[in-house]
């Protein structure tokens, strides 16, 4: 099952942003689309924005933490 949600546009760096907003959508459990705002941020089905940088950063660290807590504060 697809998890889609908004406007889901890709301007230069798809296969990258791709990967990040599909590994921001299976740690949160919760759909996202980019750009939210024309900016470089996903956002959530709950409203809550994520940076780029900070999605990749726990791609590459593996630590989700910030993020997820993030969104559990909000919603």
């Amino acid at each position: 099952m697809s998890s889609t949600w908004g406007a889901y546009m890709q301007n230069n760096h798809f296969e990258q942003i791709d990967q990040a907003g599909a590994a921001l959508n299976l740690h949160l459990n919760c759909s996202v689309h980019y750009p939210a705002y024309d900016k470089r941020l996903f956002e959530c089905k709950c409203n809550i924005c994520f940076p780029v940088w900070a999605v990749e950063a726990a791609m590459q660290t593996g630590n989700w933490e910030d993020i997820e807590k993030l969104h559990r504060q909000i919603i």
